[in-house]
Formats: C-alpha cells, sequence, structure tokens
C-alpha cells in the first residue's frame, strides 16, 4: 500500500531516513508498505490540512496526525516557519518572519479564542477527510477531534511521568527536551505501529492506553536537561 504521512512532530520527517525505525511510520515501512512522510515538528492545522488536499490522491492511504488549535505555519520561500504556542522564541534572521511572529504572539496572548479555533479546524479536517476518503485520523491531542478517550500527547505525557511522576508535559519540557522521536519510546512506538498496522483504513483512530507498556529505557535516553 502506498502511504502518505501528514502531521506534526508526532511523525516527524526527519526519521523517515534512519535505518533504525525509531517511529511508528517506519516500521509500516518495514513491513512492505511504501511510505512518504511530510510531517514537521510544531506544523498547523493548515499546513498539513493543504498539503493533503494537493497530494492525497498520490495515496492508497493518508494517514494524518492531527495537530492541536492555535499553531501558525508561515513560509518564506520553500522554506516554512512553525510557531506552536505564545511562549515560543523566533531564533532565526528574517526580519519579516519575526515581525509576523511577534504579532501572532500577542495575539495567542490576548485574542485567540480556544472554542473558536477548536470549531474551525474540527471543520476543516471533516470536510478534507470527506473530499478525499482515504484519511485514517490520528488525534494527537484531545481538540479537535474530542479525543479525550485516547491521543498522543497524553500517551506522551502518561509515558513521561514514569519518570517525572505527577507533572505535566509542559512542566517538563520547562527543563528537559524530549528525545524520543514522536515522543514516545521505542518500545511504545512498536505498539503504536501495530495498532496503527492492524487499521488501516479510512476514519478515526484510536486506542487503549492500558495497550502501552512502561518505557524500558532510562531517563537520561528520554531526556536531555536543559
Amino acid at each position: 500500500m502506498k502511504i502518505g504521512v501528514f502531521g506534526d512532530s508526532y511523525c516527524e520527517k526527519s526519521y523517515y531516513e534512519f535505518h533504525n525505525p525509531v517511529i511508528w511510520y517506519n516500521f509500516l515501512k518495514e513491513q512492505g508498505h511504501s511510505i512518504e512522510c511530510w510531517g514537521e515538528s510544531g506544523s498547523s492545522m493548515y499546513f498539513s490540512a493543504c498539503q493533503i488536499a494537493e497530494k492525497n490522491k498520490d495515496y492508497d492511504l493518508v494517514i494524518w496526525c492531527v495537530t492541536t488549535p492555535g499553531r501558525l505555519s508561515l513560509k518564506t520561500g520553500e522554506r516554512w516557519h512553525h510557531i506552536c504556542t505564545a511562549d515560543d522564541r523566533y531564533r532565526g534572521n528574517d526580519i519579516e518572519v519575526q515581525k509576523k511572529h511577534n504579532v501572532y504572539t500577542e495575539y495567542r496572548k490576548w485574542v485567540f479564542d480556544w472554542e473558536q479555533s477548536n470549531f474551525i479546524d474540527r471543520c476543516v479536517v471533516e470536510k478534507i477527510a470527506e473530499r478525499a476518503g482515504n484519511v485514517l485520523l490520528i488525534p494527537c491531542f484531545p481538540p479537535p477531534l474530542g479525543a479525550e478517550k485516547f491521543n498522543l500527547y497524553t500517551l506522551c505525557e502518561l509515558e513521561a511521568q514514569h519518570w517525572f511522576p505527577e507533572k505535566t508535559i509542559p512542566e517538563i519540557y520547562k527543563d528537559y527536551q524530549d528525545l524520543r522521536p514522536g515522543h514516545i519510546s521505542i518500545d511504545n512506538q512498536k505498539i503504536l505501529y501495530k495498532l496503527i498496522s492492524e487499521n488501516l483504513k479510512p476514519g478515526i483512530f484510536s486506542a487503549n492506553y492500558a495497550d502501552f507498556q512502561p518505557p524500558t529505557i532510562s531517563v537520561n535516553q528520554a531526556f536531555r536537561k536543559l
């Protein structure tokens, strides 16, 4: 099957060329599927929706790792810049991007409405999936799909709490860099791959957190102190 993978850091494309699979979609590649990955860390709903609207006909199945509302993707030339949160800092030297970044940061702090954005993004996802007809949606966060039952962010956080009991991901990320490809240890990447491989069809992917296991790697293999 020819599969296109789209989304944010839960399917980051930089792992695509790794000989060691390390992330779930590379295990699909090892299973014999033809995989192309377009995911970029921190990318917005607009970023992936536009790509899928353009490219979905190239694939038997599109796997869309659906990100959270509230992100902004800016394109200058052939390069994309992604803003995840109001706390992001732009570290480049493009003055135009810096100005837009500053304006959006203020917008996120004072104007952004979660309920409104959640509604709009849910409509976008549903319409793109309906028009394409070949999209498997994987919730990366509870919004915009109302995926409180299962989403990759909560899986990431539950796993991180093995090393940092009762801490949230934002609290952990203040002091540590996450080294886990796709924010999940390789043992659970294998489990995620297996569950996805059993559900390669259009719809919304779901699982149970009990399907996954406590990580076996050390905290120093999973996180680096900032």
